[in-house]
């Protein structure tokens, strides 16, 4: 927002400009100072990228090709729209972030370097699922608390197998509640069968739900079912735990 006031400051819902900040009629200009201050808003400019005529961005680009926020503008035409503008690959310029992590959460992954625009794409997914989250002070501060570390020494005093257990009685709650919400009734050999077969599966102390989904998701007893698990975790098969003991 610009203000008429000659003070710039943060609310928590907003970003207030004094108005020197204000920018010319231009898109260009426009998309200059959202980038700049309000970090990208894909969705928002996938519209406008398909109100306009390609020609545009590239006229918009070549004015200025190796400014910051023209490259920006031509890499993100070019990712969202699967196409690409009649520009020659640049040869000169500094590399620079796509997204801002003054404003946005980007990919905690090595960047993907394009050559073409200069530009180290960070973003955090794909062209098809890229969701941007804004930082606040509330976000950082929650960072700042370490949750996944407290987690692991929560994690840590538990033994495997009550850990194991835990994460199939949640699949198996979770896959009734599915049934439930869709009118069905599951089948004889459902997976949900196999966990309340006595929980022996969590004797071996598997404690990966995607494991466990990969082994339920099979019509096989619960010895089968143990031995698949050991395979898994190439371990030897144990012996049978009695159900209720860890």
């Amino acid at each position: 927002m610009i203000s008429q006031k000659h003070k710039r400051y943060t609310t928590g819902d907003w970003n207030v400009f004094t108005p020197r900040y204000m920018p010319g009629d231009s898109l260009m200009e426009h998309l200059t100072f959202a980038l700049k201050y309000e970090g990208i808003d894909l969705a928002l400019l996938k519209k406008l990228f398909q109100k306009l005529e390609s020609s545009e961005i590239t006229a918009l680009v070549a004015r200025e090709p190796t400014g910051q926020y023209s490259r920006k503008t031509w890499f993100l035409y070019e990712w969202l729209m699967d196409k690409k503008l009649d520009l020659p690959d640049l040869i000169t310029g500094n590399y620079v972030d796509l997204v801002d992590e003054t404003i946005q959460f980007a990919s905690g992954n090595q960047p993907e370097i394009s050559k073409r625009h200069r530009i180290r794409n960070n973003l955090p997914g794909t062209r098809d699922f890229c969701p941007l989250i804004r930082k606040t002070l509330v976000l950082e501060e929650y960072m700042k608390l370490d949750l996944p570390q407290k987690i692991k020494n929560i994690i840590g005093r538990i033994h495997p197998d009550v850990m194991a257990r835990t994460a199939a009685f949640l699949l198996l709650k979770d896959s009734k509640a599915s049934y439930a919400i869709e009118g069905e009734r599951p089948p004889q050999k459902n997976y949900g069968e196999l966990f309340e077969d006595g929980v022996e599966i969590a004797g071996v102390g598997l404690s990966d739900p995607v494991q466990l989904f990969e082994v339920s998701d099979q019509e096989m007893d619960v010895e089968k079912a143990r031995a698949r698990i050991c395979e898994l975790r190439k371990v030897d098969l144990p012996p049978r735990i009695i159900q209720g003991q860890v």
